[in-house]
Protein backbone atom coordinates (compact mmCIF):
# COMPACT_ATOMS: atom_id res chain seq x y z
CA UNK A 1 0.00 0.00 0.00
CA UNK A 2 0.99 3.20 -0.29
CA UNK A 3 1.89 5.75 1.81
CA UNK A 4 0.14 9.51 1.73
CA UNK A 5 2.53 12.26 0.75
CA UNK A 6 4.51 14.00 3.87
CA UNK A 7 3.29 17.49 4.30
CA UNK A 8 5.52 20.31 3.08
CA UNK A 9 7.14 21.24 5.77
CA UNK A 10 8.73 17.66 6.70
CA UNK A 11 10.05 18.03 3.13
CA UNK A 12 13.30 19.93 3.32
CA UNK A 13 15.61 20.69 6.44
CA UNK A 14 14.92 24.53 6.40
CA UNK A 15 11.52 23.97 6.06
CA UNK A 16 10.65 21.98 9.32
CA UNK A 17 13.42 23.07 11.60
CA UNK A 18 13.31 27.15 10.73
CA UNK A 19 8.91 26.44 11.44
CA UNK A 20 10.14 24.10 14.74
CA UNK A 21 12.49 27.05 15.46
CA UNK A 22 10.55 30.21 15.35
CA UNK A 23 7.87 27.51 17.35
CA UNK A 24 10.80 27.39 19.98
CA UNK A 25 11.46 31.21 20.67
CA UNK A 26 7.77 31.71 20.82
CA UNK A 27 7.04 28.82 23.14
CA UNK A 28 9.85 28.92 25.08
CA UNK A 29 10.07 32.25 25.68
CA UNK A 30 6.43 32.38 26.89
CA UNK A 31 6.86 30.11 28.93
CA UNK A 32 9.96 32.16 30.21
CA UNK A 33 7.81 35.24 31.08
CA UNK A 34 5.18 32.99 32.46
CA UNK A 35 7.95 32.23 34.98
CA UNK A 36 9.32 35.78 35.32
CA UNK A 37 5.97 37.32 36.09
CA UNK A 38 4.16 34.87 38.26
CA UNK A 39 6.75 32.50 39.40
CA UNK A 40 4.85 28.91 37.92
CA UNK A 41 7.67 26.62 38.46
CA UNK A 42 9.65 25.86 35.06
CA UNK A 43 10.44 22.25 33.76
CA UNK A 44 13.21 20.85 36.21
CA UNK A 45 13.04 22.96 39.20
CA UNK A 46 13.75 20.12 41.28
CA UNK A 47 17.06 19.45 39.15
CA UNK A 48 18.34 22.09 37.78
CA UNK A 49 17.64 26.42 38.27
CA UNK A 50 14.86 28.31 36.18
CA UNK A 51 17.97 29.86 34.57
CA UNK A 52 19.90 26.91 34.02
CA UNK A 53 16.70 25.47 32.06
CA UNK A 54 16.02 28.37 30.09
CA UNK A 55 19.50 28.98 28.57
CA UNK A 56 19.89 24.76 28.19
CA UNK A 57 16.52 25.38 25.69
CA UNK A 58 17.65 28.54 24.14
CA UNK A 59 20.76 27.09 22.85
CA UNK A 60 19.96 23.11 22.17
CA UNK A 61 16.22 23.94 21.42
CA UNK A 62 16.23 27.01 19.49
CA UNK A 63 19.36 27.74 17.98
CA UNK A 64 20.05 23.91 17.37
CA UNK A 65 17.00 24.02 15.31
CA UNK A 66 18.30 27.21 13.04
CA UNK A 67 21.98 25.23 12.63
CA UNK A 68 20.65 22.17 11.91
CA UNK A 69 18.12 23.93 9.08
CA UNK A 70 21.36 25.72 7.62
CA UNK A 71 22.89 22.19 7.85
CA UNK A 72 20.80 19.95 5.85
CA UNK A 73 20.31 23.08 3.21
CA UNK A 74 23.60 24.76 2.17
CA UNK A 75 26.47 22.14 4.01
CA UNK A 76 25.39 19.43 1.87
CA UNK A 77 25.79 21.68 -1.39
CA UNK A 78 29.33 22.43 -0.38
CA UNK A 79 29.95 18.51 -1.14
CA UNK A 80 27.64 18.00 -4.10
CA UNK A 81 24.71 16.61 -2.07
CA UNK A 82 22.26 18.42 -2.78
CA UNK A 83 19.02 16.72 -1.47
CA UNK A 84 18.68 15.42 2.17
CA UNK A 85 16.42 12.29 1.69
CA UNK A 86 13.16 13.23 3.52
CA UNK A 87 13.66 10.86 6.16
CA UNK A 88 16.47 12.22 8.05
CA UNK A 89 14.55 15.09 8.01
CA UNK A 90 11.29 12.94 9.75
CA UNK A 91 13.94 11.08 11.76
CA UNK A 92 16.27 13.70 12.62
CA UNK A 93 13.53 16.07 13.42
CA UNK A 94 11.70 13.56 15.53
CA UNK A 95 14.69 13.50 17.78
CA UNK A 96 15.04 17.33 17.89
CA UNK A 97 11.70 16.91 19.38
CA UNK A 98 12.02 14.13 21.82
CA UNK A 99 14.53 16.49 23.13
CA UNK A 100 12.31 19.09 23.89
CA UNK A 101 9.90 16.84 25.35
CA UNK A 102 11.95 15.27 27.59
CA UNK A 103 13.39 18.50 29.02
CA UNK A 104 9.81 19.32 29.39
CA UNK A 105 9.13 16.05 31.39
CA UNK A 106 12.41 17.05 33.31
CA UNK A 107 11.95 16.69 37.45
CA UNK A 108 9.10 14.32 36.22
CA UNK A 109 10.75 10.98 35.10
CA UNK A 110 14.23 9.70 35.88
CA UNK A 111 17.06 12.24 34.89
CA UNK A 112 18.90 9.43 33.27
CA UNK A 113 16.20 8.95 30.53
CA UNK A 114 15.81 12.86 30.46
CA UNK A 115 19.72 12.92 29.39
CA UNK A 116 19.32 10.37 27.15
CA UNK A 117 15.92 11.27 25.02
CA UNK A 118 18.25 15.07 24.91
CA UNK A 119 21.78 13.79 24.12
CA UNK A 120 20.99 11.49 20.73
CA UNK A 121 19.85 14.61 18.31
CA UNK A 122 23.00 16.05 17.95
CA UNK A 123 25.65 13.04 17.45
CA UNK A 124 23.04 11.94 14.68
CA UNK A 125 23.42 15.45 13.15
CA UNK A 126 26.94 15.53 13.52
CA UNK A 127 27.24 12.68 11.30
CA UNK A 128 25.21 13.52 8.85
CA UNK A 129 26.70 16.65 8.32
CA UNK A 130 30.37 14.62 8.90
CA UNK A 131 29.08 12.75 5.68
CA UNK A 132 28.25 15.47 4.00
CA UNK A 133 31.82 17.74 4.27
CA UNK A 134 33.44 14.05 3.54
CA UNK A 135 33.11 14.73 -0.25
CA UNK A 136 34.66 18.51 -0.20
CA UNK A 137 37.15 18.06 2.47
CA UNK A 138 38.46 21.56 3.15
CA UNK A 139 40.02 22.58 6.83
CA UNK A 140 37.98 25.52 7.67
CA UNK A 141 34.47 23.10 6.58
CA UNK A 142 35.78 20.57 9.78
CA UNK A 143 35.49 23.31 12.18
CA UNK A 144 32.06 23.16 12.18
CA UNK A 145 32.74 19.34 13.33
CA UNK A 146 34.80 20.54 15.82
CA UNK A 147 32.44 23.16 16.93
CA UNK A 148 29.60 20.50 16.92
CA UNK A 149 31.62 18.54 19.12
CA UNK A 150 32.08 21.12 21.59
CA UNK A 151 28.09 21.53 21.70
CA UNK A 152 27.94 17.80 22.58
CA UNK A 153 30.49 17.88 25.04
CA UNK A 154 28.62 21.49 26.41
CA UNK A 155 25.31 18.94 26.86
CA UNK A 156 26.82 15.87 28.24
CA UNK A 157 28.67 18.20 31.14
CA UNK A 158 24.89 19.50 32.07
CA UNK A 159 23.30 16.22 32.06
CA UNK A 160 26.06 15.21 34.07
CA UNK A 161 25.37 17.68 36.72
CA UNK A 162 21.32 17.12 36.23
CA UNK A 163 22.02 13.47 37.29
CA UNK A 164 24.01 14.37 40.49
CA UNK A 165 27.47 13.18 38.78
CA UNK A 166 28.99 16.58 38.80
CA UNK A 167 28.96 19.76 40.56
CA UNK A 168 29.02 23.25 38.97
CA UNK A 169 29.05 21.98 35.71
CA UNK A 170 26.14 22.96 33.98
CA UNK A 171 26.82 26.76 34.39
CA UNK A 172 30.40 25.93 32.53
CA UNK A 173 28.29 23.79 29.88
CA UNK A 174 25.47 26.86 28.48
CA UNK A 175 29.09 29.04 28.36
CA UNK A 176 30.57 26.09 26.33
CA UNK A 177 27.33 26.28 24.20
CA UNK A 178 26.48 29.53 24.06
CA UNK A 179 30.31 30.31 22.67
CA UNK A 180 30.28 27.67 20.63
CA UNK A 181 27.36 28.91 18.67
CA UNK A 182 28.89 32.46 18.38
CA UNK A 183 32.45 31.16 16.84
CA UNK A 184 29.46 29.13 14.54
CA UNK A 185 28.44 32.77 13.56
CA UNK A 186 32.20 33.43 13.33
CA UNK A 187 32.60 31.65 10.69
CA UNK A 188 29.75 31.58 9.21
CA UNK A 189 29.60 35.75 9.10
CA UNK A 190 32.77 35.17 6.79
CA UNK A 191 31.14 33.40 4.60
CA UNK A 192 27.99 34.87 3.85
CA UNK A 193 27.77 38.27 4.94
CA UNK A 194 30.55 39.28 2.57
CA UNK A 195 28.95 37.27 -0.29
CA UNK A 196 25.77 38.48 0.16
CA UNK A 197 26.66 42.30 0.58
CA UNK A 198 29.26 42.13 -2.52
CA UNK A 199 26.45 40.69 -4.65
CA UNK A 200 24.26 43.10 -3.94
CA UNK A 201 27.14 45.82 -4.50
CA UNK A 202 27.85 44.76 -7.61
CA UNK A 203 24.38 45.01 -8.84
CA UNK A 204 24.40 48.37 -7.53
CA UNK A 205 27.47 50.09 -8.96
CA UNK A 206 29.86 47.49 -10.51
CA UNK A 207 33.03 49.79 -10.39
CA UNK A 208 32.22 50.71 -6.23
CA UNK A 209 34.45 49.73 -3.87
CA UNK A 210 33.28 45.85 -2.38
CA UNK A 211 34.15 44.11 0.47
CA UNK A 212 37.08 42.65 1.68
CA UNK A 213 37.69 39.30 2.38
CA UNK A 214 41.09 38.17 4.05
CA UNK A 215 41.44 34.00 4.73
CA UNK A 216 44.02 34.22 7.37
CA UNK A 217 42.29 37.30 8.95
CA UNK A 218 39.06 34.89 8.65
CA UNK A 219 40.58 32.10 10.19
CA UNK A 220 42.08 33.86 13.28
CA UNK A 221 38.99 35.44 14.20
CA UNK A 222 37.18 32.02 13.96
CA UNK A 223 39.93 30.11 16.25
CA UNK A 224 39.97 33.05 18.44
CA UNK A 225 36.31 32.72 18.93
CA UNK A 226 36.67 28.88 19.21
CA UNK A 227 39.45 29.75 22.06
CA UNK A 228 37.05 31.82 23.73
CA UNK A 229 34.71 28.86 23.76
CA UNK A 230 37.07 26.48 24.96
CA UNK A 231 38.09 28.96 27.82
CA UNK A 232 34.88 28.89 29.24
CA UNK A 233 33.70 25.77 29.25
CA UNK A 234 37.30 24.92 31.55
CA UNK A 235 36.45 27.61 33.91
CA UNK A 236 40.02 29.00 32.65
CA UNK A 237 41.31 31.64 34.62
CA UNK A 238 39.48 35.16 33.98
CA UNK A 239 42.82 36.60 32.61
CA UNK A 240 43.27 34.33 29.85
CA UNK A 241 39.39 34.63 28.98
CA UNK A 242 39.62 38.41 28.91
CA UNK A 243 42.73 37.84 26.44
CA UNK A 244 41.08 35.85 23.94
CA UNK A 245 38.39 37.87 24.67
CA UNK A 246 40.17 41.25 23.43
CA UNK A 247 41.53 38.87 20.39
CA UNK A 248 38.28 37.53 19.19
CA UNK A 249 37.14 41.16 19.48
CA UNK A 250 39.89 42.96 17.34
CA UNK A 251 39.88 40.22 14.86
CA UNK A 252 36.19 40.28 14.40
CA UNK A 253 35.46 43.93 14.53
CA UNK A 254 38.76 44.14 11.59
CA UNK A 255 36.33 41.19 9.69
CA UNK A 256 33.15 43.27 9.90
CA UNK A 257 34.60 47.05 9.29
CA UNK A 258 36.05 45.01 5.80
CA UNK A 259 32.72 44.48 4.43
CA UNK A 260 30.92 47.73 3.83
CA UNK A 261 28.15 47.35 5.94
CA UNK A 262 26.79 50.94 5.91
CA UNK A 263 26.05 50.45 1.91
CA UNK A 264 23.48 48.18 3.00
CA UNK A 265 21.34 50.18 4.95
CA UNK A 266 18.61 50.19 2.16
CA UNK A 267 18.34 46.23 2.31
CA UNK A 268 16.71 44.50 5.28
CA UNK A 269 18.01 41.24 4.30
CA UNK A 270 21.41 42.52 4.27
CA UNK A 271 21.67 44.97 7.50
CA UNK A 272 20.56 42.66 9.52
CA UNK A 273 22.94 40.17 9.14
CA UNK A 274 25.63 42.93 9.66
CA UNK A 275 23.93 44.05 13.03
CA UNK A 276 23.84 40.07 13.97
CA UNK A 277 27.69 40.37 13.73
CA UNK A 278 28.32 43.75 14.77
CA UNK A 279 26.19 42.26 18.18
CA UNK A 280 28.93 39.14 18.34
CA UNK A 281 31.77 41.82 18.37
CA UNK A 282 30.20 44.09 21.34
CA UNK A 283 29.90 40.62 23.04
CA UNK A 284 33.71 39.70 22.80
CA UNK A 285 34.10 43.03 24.52
CA UNK A 286 31.58 43.00 26.69
CA UNK A 287 33.30 39.43 27.62
CA UNK A 288 36.61 41.23 27.95
CA UNK A 289 35.82 43.97 30.06
CA UNK A 290 33.86 41.28 32.14
CA UNK A 291 36.82 39.12 32.71
CA UNK A 292 39.59 41.67 32.96
CA UNK A 293 37.59 44.61 34.75
CA UNK A 294 34.17 42.80 36.30
CA UNK A 295 32.12 45.34 34.18
CA UNK A 296 29.41 44.51 33.02
CA UNK A 297 27.58 41.86 35.17
CA UNK A 298 27.65 38.17 33.66
CA UNK A 299 23.99 38.01 32.46
CA UNK A 300 24.36 41.39 30.16
CA UNK A 301 27.86 39.73 28.45
CA UNK A 302 25.19 36.28 27.93
CA UNK A 303 22.26 38.16 27.15
CA UNK A 304 24.50 40.46 24.38
CA UNK A 305 25.50 37.08 22.60
CA UNK A 306 21.99 35.05 23.20
CA UNK A 307 19.50 37.74 21.97
CA UNK A 308 22.12 40.24 20.22
CA UNK A 309 24.20 38.08 18.06
CA UNK A 310 22.25 34.58 18.07
CA UNK A 311 19.12 36.15 17.95
CA UNK A 312 19.60 38.34 14.93
CA UNK A 313 21.68 36.45 13.31
CA UNK A 314 19.83 33.53 13.44
CA UNK A 315 16.25 35.71 12.31
CA UNK A 316 18.21 36.64 9.37
CA UNK A 317 19.18 33.99 7.75
CA UNK A 318 16.18 31.97 8.22
CA UNK A 319 14.56 34.88 6.86
CA UNK A 320 17.01 34.86 3.29
CA UNK A 321 17.41 31.14 3.25
CA UNK A 322 13.58 30.43 3.12
CA UNK A 323 12.80 32.99 0.45
CA UNK A 324 15.93 31.91 -1.70
CA UNK A 325 14.84 27.84 -1.55
CA UNK A 326 11.21 28.67 -2.07
CA UNK A 327 12.15 30.70 -5.22
CA UNK A 328 10.63 34.28 -3.77
CA UNK A 329 11.97 37.57 -4.33
CA UNK A 330 14.37 38.12 -1.90
CA UNK A 331 12.80 40.89 0.09
CA UNK A 332 12.22 40.62 3.62
CA UNK A 333 8.29 40.84 4.48
CA UNK A 334 7.05 44.45 6.25
CA UNK A 335 6.95 42.30 9.02
CA UNK A 336 10.04 40.61 9.35
CA UNK A 337 11.96 43.65 9.03
CA UNK A 338 10.23 45.22 12.28
CA UNK A 339 11.11 41.71 14.22
CA UNK A 340 14.63 42.96 13.34
CA UNK A 341 14.46 46.16 15.13
CA UNK A 342 12.36 44.33 17.79
CA UNK A 343 15.09 41.49 18.27
CA UNK A 344 18.20 44.27 18.46
CA UNK A 345 15.99 46.50 21.04
CA UNK A 346 15.37 43.44 22.80
CA UNK A 347 19.24 42.85 23.22
CA UNK A 348 20.10 45.95 24.19
CA UNK A 349 17.36 46.51 26.42
CA UNK A 350 18.03 43.37 28.53
CA UNK A 351 21.96 43.44 28.31
CA UNK A 352 21.98 47.14 29.40
CA UNK A 353 18.71 48.22 31.23
CA UNK A 354 19.61 46.30 34.32
CA UNK A 355 22.74 48.07 34.42
CA UNK A 356 21.85 51.52 34.19
CA UNK A 357 18.30 51.47 35.76
CA UNK A 358 18.72 48.43 38.50
CA UNK A 359 15.48 49.80 40.19
CA UNK A 360 13.82 48.60 37.02
CA UNK A 361 14.70 45.30 36.47
CA UNK A 362 11.93 43.27 36.77
CA UNK A 363 10.05 45.49 33.98
CA UNK A 364 13.01 45.06 31.84
CA UNK A 365 13.30 41.57 31.86
CA UNK A 366 9.73 41.29 30.72
CA UNK A 367 9.94 43.80 28.54
CA UNK A 368 12.74 42.38 26.26
CA UNK A 369 11.13 38.97 26.59
CA UNK A 370 8.09 40.41 25.05
CA UNK A 371 10.21 42.05 22.53
CA UNK A 372 11.19 38.66 21.47
CA UNK A 373 8.00 36.78 21.49
CA UNK A 374 6.35 39.60 19.22
CA UNK A 375 9.83 39.29 16.53
CA UNK A 376 9.44 35.64 16.19
CA UNK A 377 5.66 35.73 16.35
CA UNK A 378 5.79 37.93 13.53
CA UNK A 379 8.26 35.90 11.26
CA UNK A 380 5.83 32.41 12.37
CA UNK A 381 2.59 34.97 10.52
CA UNK A 382 4.81 35.95 7.23
CA UNK A 383 6.67 32.66 7.17
CA UNK A 384 4.20 30.00 7.98
CA UNK A 385 2.92 29.41 4.72
CA UNK A 386 6.20 29.94 2.97
CA UNK A 387 7.71 27.25 5.05
CA UNK A 388 4.60 24.78 4.85
CA UNK A 389 3.37 25.84 1.51
CA UNK A 390 4.39 25.04 -2.06
CA UNK A 391 7.82 26.76 -3.84
CA UNK A 392 7.59 29.79 -6.60
CA UNK A 393 7.54 28.13 -10.01
CA UNK A 394 11.41 29.34 -10.57
CA UNK A 395 13.79 27.04 -8.72
CA UNK A 396 15.06 27.35 -5.73
CA UNK A 397 18.35 28.82 -5.11
CA UNK A 398 21.14 26.36 -4.86
CA UNK A 399 23.84 26.16 -2.48
CA UNK A 400 27.19 28.21 -3.21
CA UNK A 401 29.87 25.85 -2.97
CA UNK A 402 32.75 27.31 -0.97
Amino acid sequence: MRLPPLPLFLTAGFRFYFLAAGTAAVGLMALWLVWLAIAVPLPGAAVVTPGQWHGHEMIFGYAMAVVSGFFLTAVPGWGGDFHPRRRFVVASGGLWLLGRLSMLALGHVPTLLVALADLLFLPVMTVRLARSLARNPKSLNGVFLVLLVFLIAANVMFHAEAMGLAEAWASRALRLGLFSVLAMIALLGGRVVPAFTRNALLRQNPEGPLPVQRPRLDQAGVLAAMAVAAGLGLSAPALLVGLLAVAALGLNAIRLAGWQGWRCLGDPLLWILHLGFLFLVLTYGALAAQQLLAVPGELAVVHLAGIGAIGCMTLAMMSRASLGHTGRRLVAPRPVVVAYGLVALSALLRAFGPEFLPAYGAYEYLASGSLWLVAFGLFLWSYGAILAGPENQRPPLRAARA
